[in-house]
Formats: C-alpha cells, sequence, structure tokens
C-alpha cells in the first residue's frame, strides 16, 4: 500500500513485457526463413495467447495487491502463460538449431528453457523476466545482421 503507484507501473511493466515480446516473435516468424515452418507460427501466436492470459493476472494483481499477497488469485493463468512461453521458446531454440541462424543461439535459448523447466517443477513459481532474458541473444543477433 506504501507503494500503490510503483506497483500498478511494475504490472504494466510486465504485461508490456510480455505482450512485446511475443508480438516480436509472431513477426520473426512471418518475416525470417523459420517462419516457413508452421511451428513457428503456432510458437509464436502460443506464446502470444500465454501473455493474454499473464494479463487476467497482472489485472488481479493491481486491483487486488491484498490477494495477490495472501495467494487467493487463480494461479492457472500464469501457469499456462508460464508453459506457453518455456514451450514456444523451446521450439524457437530448435528452429534455430535447424535454420539460418548462429547454432550458439538455438542452444543459448534451449539450456536456459530447459533448466528454467526444472526450476518450475522444484519451485513451482517462476519470476517473468527470466524470458526477456533468454530472448536478448535473439534481438542481438537479429539487430546485429546486415540486411
Amino acid at each position: 500500500q506504501e507503494h500503490r503507484t510503483l506497483w500498478l507501473f511494475s504490472q504494466y511493466g510486465f504485461g508490456l513485457g510480455a505482450v512485446v515480446t511475443a508480438s516480436g516473435f509472431v513477426l520473426l516468424a512471418s518475416a525470417k526463413s523459420a517462419g516457413s515452418n508452421p511451428l513457428a507460427g503456432l510458437a509464436s501466436y502460443g506464446m502470444l495467447i500465454g501473455a493474454l492470459l499473464w494479463g487476467i493476472n497482472l489485472v488481479l494483481r493491481a486491483t487486488d495487491a491484498e490477494g495477490f499477497a495472501a495467494g487467493t488469485h487463480p494461479r492457472w493463468p500464469f501457469l499456462v502463460y508460464t508453459l506457453l512461453t518455456m514451450l514456444g521458446l523451446a521450439v524457437w531454440g530448435w528452429l534455430y538449431l535447424q535454420g539460418d541462424f548462429p547454432t550458439w543461439l538455438g542452444w543459448a535459448t534451449l539450456v536456459p528453457i530447459v533448466t528454467l523447466f526444472l526450476v518450475l517443477i522444484f519451485l513451482r513459481d517462476m519470476p517473468p523476466f527470466v524470458y526477456y532474458v533468454i530472448t536478448l541473444p535473439t534481438v542481438w543477433v537479429l539487430f546485429s545482421q546486415t540486411p
């Protein structure tokens, strides 16, 4: 309650980050050679649907911080978001290994996702910012390529 504005700002930031990240993969699926694989679009749109479900939790968190702290909000939207995002990134990691991307990018995506999946199983939670960190090498590769 003491930092309500900061709390609201962080919830909007989480939501915006998830939608922008998933939307970036939707654009990548339509723009790159990996997009010729139907899994690219399926994985990307799955991530976008997950991000929108994550938005349900974020609205609840923004409007009922006490309920969030007490653990009374439904967990399924966050879990679906987490699983769709992990699956989507795993598919992209595999596509990186199959396509015109550097091989290291595939492993730099797959290894952290598998590791985070194991962390999720044991801790039953996952901080959402980890997905943005995992996508940083993708952003770097895409922006470092010459047109």
